[in-house]
């Protein structure tokens, strides 16, 4: 067997399209399931601007959450 290096980018790539899968299959069986991680994010992005502790790389986390969120609703 054979061991492939595979870069970051391929790797975190890889991990939110399986994301992606889990969330929509979740979403199929859950309706709604989807709308209230939106809304779970949304508050807690919320609260950490609230207590003035956010940076540009919890931003960014945030809107990358946000985003997979969006497109795993459709």
């Amino acid at each position: 067997m054979t061991i492939e290096r595979v870069g970051e980018e391929v790797k975190a790539s890889a991990c939110s399209y399986v994301m992606l899968m889990l969330l929509q299959r979740l979403e199929s069986s859950q309706k709604g399931f989807i709308d209230e991680m939106i809304a779970g994010a949304l508050a807690d992005k919320s609260a950490v601007d609230e207590s003035g502790s956010m940076t540009e790389s919890i931003q960014n986390v945030f809107t990358e959450t946000l985003r997979l969120l969006r497109q795993a609703k459709g």
